[in-house]
């Protein structure tokens, strides 16, 4: 497939995604809305974790440590909840998390051009949220993702920035956030940052079915593997919904604030799995 044919579907299929995810989420209530995100993230961490297993990249030592961490950040959030301040904490480092990803999954050079251009994409949801709380100090965000906008706009107008594919996109998903900051505010706050993490997520999916397009059986195995992770997942939840001592697992894994603390240790450890994802 020449490289003009692969940018339209790597670009395409992220349009396509995110209309896709955001209309059904529009339909439902916020509560559904976060369980949809939690059932799909835990499934997603799964496979991460299955990957690296697959890889041989475990180690006693290793799964130690990870053990001992997730103990100590579960121990201390709980001594000191600060819900508010975890969500948007989190939220920020997944999109510095996302817009990496994104690099290296369009086949991007890391520079700084492109770098601003991803950065209001990071800024300007952030800010959005630390508003919806009614926290003066959204203003920093806020004005970090317009200023870094306006940079990209002049670097445009100068011929500094080359007007490429990775450019539109980062600029019109920074229209979006500008949009939602000035006319979304009917739209559930759980309702958008479910969407881009779901986003996040399909994107990873796509991306592996994509390199192992030419590999039948290789394709074939990732599909079921995925499908069962999923299946595996939800089966879990919802024995816990019935079954003794039930609401002690679907609290650890699936309670708000705990799949929060989950994805930051996800955040810690996924660039170990990046490789043996695409492998």
């Amino acid at each position: 497939m020449s490289s003009v044919a692969e940018k339209i579907f790597l670009y395409g299929s992220r349009l396509f995604l995110a209309v896709a995810i955001f209309i059904p989420l529009l339909w439902v209530t916020p509560a559904t809305a976060l369980k949809s995100y939690i059932l799909l993230g835990q499934a997603h961490f799964l496979s991460t974790y299955w990957y690296k297993f697959k890889a041989n990249e475990f180690s006693k030592n290793g799964v130690a440590l990870f053990a001992f961490v997730t103990l100590c950040l579960f121990s201390l959030y709980w001594t000191f909840p600060q819900p508010n301040f975890l969500l948007v904490s989190t939220i920020f480092l997944f999109l510095i998390h996302f817009w990496p990803d994104e690099f290296f999954l369009l086949k991007v050079t890391r520079n700084w051009p492109r770098m601003i251009e991803a950065a209001p994409n990071i800024f300007l949801p952030t800010g959005l949220m630390m508003l919806r709380f009614n926290w003066a100090s959204c203003q920093i965000p806020l004005a970090l993702g317009f200023f870094c906008l306006g940079l990209s706009v002049v670097g445009l107008l100068t011929k500094y920035f080359r007007l490429e594919a990775f450019g539109v996109y980062a600029r019109l998903g920074s229209l979006f956030w500008i949009w939602l900051i000035l006319f979304g505010q009917r739209i559930p706050m759980p309702t958008i940052y479910s969407w881009i993490v779901i986003i996040h997520y399909a994107i990873w999916y796509v991306a592996i079915a994509w390199k192992r397009k030419n590999d039948f059986k290789g394709l074939r195995n990732y599909f079921l593997e995925m499908i069962a992770i999923l299946f595996f997942t939800l089966a879990v939840y919802v024995l816990g919904l019935y079954v003794p001592y039930g609401n002690v697992v679907n609290w650890t894994f699936f309670n708000f604030d705990n799949f929060f603390l989950w994805t930051l240790m996800h955040l810690a450890t996924s660039i170990r799995f990046r490789k043996s994802a695409l492998a």
